[in-house]
């Protein structure tokens, strides 16, 4: 009786699941082994694309191996076992070369979740027909809320494809939330200390079909840390379909080189971002341009503590078109504790364009040099214009000149700035100030020069601003 009581609560028991490492070595490598040691390791990436993988397992590949064709990771971990991927015995990373023919992604990560993939080289082959193509890309499909997606300390570079300001691909990381069944977004998605250069299209670009605001449904806690892009055929950074998420600390330089045009780093129908820290450098092009944009259906997005500069079609947009129900329009900028140097050599510095709602600017200090003589801001019609656009505490100093294009925006208030140098058509500042503000100098070539000198009449000058940030771009108290 005793025996059969205990058969019995054994069968019911759940069956334990334990978490496995697998190795891949493309020299050394079997793929009739077990893959559980490095010396019994797969061979090759069908190896491991035929597997779904459990929570807690590892997917070690080999430092310095090579493979061609695509890594098609399935199976999800779970909350307190997330899956990892990274390499192993050397530091050099492993590379993965995509096919260029049967394969648009190198790394894909398709309906899954509590994945992390780190320390891989991605480099594609060649051209395809691909509508998508990417070093990563990131994928949910109907599949409601995917979890804890991060990428970390990946080299990706020369990734082709087809670049055009309205059609093209050849991204670096590229995430998609397909919803025409249901809602769909991601929470907990992280891109850290990664390297993308000579990506023909955007370096790191996501996509929801949840961007209108009449079905909107944003991605949460997605934050974009600490990456190094440069030659970036359009966009840097693009936010779209997120709330709250973070870019900060990241380096973009020449962005936009396809010449079609493209921004350093910049929000689409996104809510309560913040983009800090950023360096932009280098950007070029027939549309945009600019270092940075709060674009389209976006509310209370701030900038603040960039640093811009060389940058030809400006230091930063303001835009969207008409007010629709699936666009409440671009409302609620802040942009502050920036400094742009020597943005604009082919537009302007500042552009806003279309019915953007209370744009604020204040704390910034905008310099240009001798061959610089552009407008300061501009102001452009799409579809109607500008309401209640703010310049406060900056300063704007030019050894060239500055202009001013208002049009038939309203309710611009230019308050307690510093004036250095000579302007056009200057809006009127009953509270500016009209002196040398007294740079450290002397190259004006990086951000320690503009540190104001000891009796500068900019300290002190400025209007108190309510929830100002606290701290200024040195991080000084404020």
């Amino acid at each position: 009786m005793k025996t059969n009581l205990l058969l019995s609560i054994l069968l019911v028991l759940p069956a334990v699941i334990t978490a496995e490492t697998f190795y891949v070595d493309s020299d050394t490598g079997n793929d009739n082994n077990p893959g559980t040691s490095p010396a019994r390791a797969w061979k090759s990436l069908n190896k491991v694309n035929s597997h779904s993988f459990s929570p807690g397992d590892t997917i070690l590949l080999k430092s310095g191996a090579e493979w061609t064709g695509i890594l098609h990771l399935k199976g999800s971990g779970s909350e307190d076992k997330p899956i990892v991927v990274d390499k192993y015995d050397g530091n050099k990373l492993p590379l993965i070369r995509g096919d260029g023919k049967e394969y648009p992604y190198v790394v894909y990560l398709d309906n899954v979740q509590y994945y992390e993939v780190n320390n891989l080289e991605l480099v594609d082959a060649g051209m395809d027909t691909a509508d998508v193509k990417s070093g990563v890309y990131v994928y949910n499909s109907n599949s409601g809320t995917n979890r804890h997606i991060y990428l970390k300390k990946l080299f990706i570079h020369d990734i082709d494809g087809f670049c055009n300001h309205d059609k093209g691909y050849g991204d670096a990381i590229n995430w998609y939330c397909q919803a025409d069944q249901q809602k769909t977004n991601y929470d907990d998605l992280i891109i850290e200390y990664c390297r993308m250069e000579r990506i023909e299209r955007n370096g790191i670009w996501g996509w929801t079909d949840h961007w209108m605001r009449d079905k909107w449904y944003p991605s949460r806690n997605v934050a974009i840390r600490n990456n190094w892009l440069k030659d970036i055929g359009m966009s840097g950074i693009v936010i779209i379909g997120c709330d709250s998420a973070i870019a900060e600390n990241n380096y973009v330089e020449k962005p936009s080189v396809g010449g079609d045009g493209g921004i350093g780093i910049w929000t689409w129908s996104s809510d309560n971002c913040t983009v800090q820290f950023n360096e932009i450098t280098g950007t070029y092009g027939t549309h945009d341009a600019q270092a940075f944009d709060s674009d389209w259906n976006c509310r209370n997005n701030i900038y603040q503590y960039n640093y811009s500069h060389d940058n030809a079609g400006g230091f930063m947009l303001v835009c969207t078109p008409e007010l629709t129900p699936s666009n409440l329009g671009c409302v609620g900028t802040i942009i502050r504790y920036n400094l742009s140097v020597n943005d604009g050599a082919i537009t302007n510095t500042f552009a806003i364009y279309g019915p953007c709602i209370d744009t604020r600017v204040n704390n910034n200090t905008i310099f240009a040099d001798s061959s610089l003589h552009i407008p300061l801001v501009f102001h452009g019609q799409w579809d109607s214009w500008a309401t209640g656009t703010h310049f406060y505490n900056n300063i704007f100093y030019t050894k060239g000149s500055y202009s001013f294009i208002i049009g038939s925006s309203i309710e611009n208030i230019f308050s307690h700035n510093l004036w250095s140098g000579e302007f056009t058509e200057r809006p009127e500042d009953q509270h500016g100030v009209f002196q040398d503000p007294l740079f450290r100098g002397p190259a004006f070539a990086k951000p320690d020069d503009f540190v104001l000198r000891e009796g500068s009449p900019a300290a002190g000058s400025g209007r108190i601003i309510q929830d100002n940030g606290s701290r200024d771009y040195r991080g000084n108290q404020e």
